[in-house]
């Protein structure tokens, strides 16, 4: 029988600073100015070493480790990952990173520990909070607000106060999510993930609505107003590849974040867009043939440099634990009018009919001369358009073209839509004739 998720669905009650203090022991940290800002990591999520007063980590057995040293202090059953944000020049907070991508996630801690970075160290709960998830956060060092991912939405903690914010609220859904008992409310989570220049905060909101309970979320973008939210996020929607031809005509494939357990962008699954007026207008096209549909987005296109109304579109590949779809080449001759899906290598061609795994092609001069490439890094080539198929020794699949030029226009892919920049402008052009405009997608 599956399991049933174990999801935070607590009530959280918004109290004065005084009394958070008095409850929770909070120890209000030394002055904003005495904060010091975080450096991010690559990913943006870890505070650099030289931001922080000593280095949290942890041991194989979830002790909370110092410099490398031992605490006492057990943070996790198993190797977990913590994150630091600066306190002052002697102490910083750590909490415990929730992982939401695990197999049936436990819920979060709550507890934001206060770390002395002395020899030993010393470490102290500085506030805990039910339901509320402290390692996925991120510090606003200039006003000393820490935005994290609380039981119904995002939260502000003020270091200084102890005082808790309700930034965002999560919405609560009945249907539409995977789940065991039909009808039963389930609250999805807002897991903070950014914030940009102080004014954005990125979260990806989401609950366990995939296969047999898989963390699906998407990725919203708030506006902050103060310390609330606007309350209308806005969802960045990428585009995956633009390719551009004579009189204007321009073809586009969205294909953005899609397997289970992850996130979810918006994207336009069985279609591709294309324009033919350098992007001011865009028809979508569905992809299919008498017996197939193209069940994913496009990932990449490709326009025979030869004949323009010769097209050929890979689908992305989307996993999940149910199936791979998508990993497909789809084949035009007549500008979109109708399609056939392209036979593929039969050694490529086995684990039944939801998917294949191609994840790049490419054209010698001509759709007819192909080179394609499989997840597992083999290479086949193919000289007659797809009807036969030889393999090649491996070699480097090339990305997506995701730069395009037409007569008047340059065209690049982004992960929030599709840029469009005008050519040959004169010397004197003014700055609003030299940004790029998004032409894709356009406002209702």
């Amino acid at each position: 029988m599956p399991r049933r998720p174990s999801l935070p669905h607590h009530v959280v009650l918004l109290l004065p600073s005084f009394a958070m203090v008095a409850m929770h022991g909070c120890h209000p940290p030394p002055p904003a100015r005495e904060l010091l800002v975080p450096t991010p990591g690559a990913d943006g999520a870890d505070a650099g070493p030289a931001a922080l007063a000593c280095v949290p980590s942890t041991s194989e057995m979830g002790e909370l480790l110092i410099d490398g040293r031992p605490t006492g202090k057990l943070v996790g059953d198993g190797p977990v990952k913590v994150i630091g944000w600066p306190d002052s020049t002697k102490s910083i907070l750590v909490a415990v990173v929730h992982d939401y991508l695990r197999p049936w996630p436990a819920a979060a801690g709550g507890e934001l520990l206060r770390v002395g970075c002395g020899a030993p160290a010393t470490v102290e709960v500085f506030t805990t909070r039910e339901g509320a998830d402290f390692g996925n956060a991120r510090l606003d060092g200039t006003v000393g607000m820490l935005y994290f991912t609380d039981a119904n939405g995002v939260g502000a903690l003020n270091l200084r106060s102890g005082e808790v914010l309700a930034v965002t609220r999560a919405p609560t859904v009945a249907s539409d999510c995977w789940q065991y008992d039909a009808g039963t409310p389930i609250r999805l989570r807002d897991v903070v993930v950014d914030l940009v220049d102080g004014s954005t905060l990125v979260v990806h909101r989401g609950g366990p609505c995939g296969f047999e309970g898989d963390w699906v979320s998407q990725e919203l973008r708030f506006t902050l107003l103060g310390l609330a939210a606007a309350p209308e996020p806005s969802q960045p929607h990428p585009v995956s590849t633009v390719v551009a031809s004579e009189g204007g005509r321009v073809w586009l494939g969205d294909a953005g974040r899609c397997d289970e357990p992850g996130v979810r962008d918006l994207q336009t699954e069985g279609s591709v867009w294309r324009s033919e007026d350098d992007g001011n207008t865009w028809r979508r096209l569905s992809v299919r043939d008498d017996a197939h549909r193209m069940h994913t987005a496009a990932a990449q296109i490709l326009v025979d440099p030869n004949d323009a109304g010769r097209v050929l579109v890979r689908s992305a590949v989307c996993n999940s634990a149910a199936a791979q779809q998508g990993g497909f080449l789809f084949l035009t001759r007549d500008d979109g009018a109708t399609w056939q899906r392209m036979e593929l290598p039969e050694a490529v061609v086995e684990g039944g009919q939801a998917g294949h795994g191609i994840r790049a092609v490419s054209h010698e001069g001509s759709l007819d001369r192909l080179t394609l490439w499989t997840a597992d890094g083999r290479a086949f080539r193919s000289d007659d358009a797809g009807a036969t198929w030889r393999e090649l020794p491996p070699s480097e699949p090339p990305a997506p073209a995701n730069e395009a030029r037409s007569a008047r226009y340059s065209f690049e892919a982004t992960s929030d839509g599709l840029l469009r920049r005008q050519l040959l402008l004169p010397d004197d052009a003014s700055d609003d004739l030299r940004k790029p405009t998004r032409v894709f997608p356009q406002d209702p």
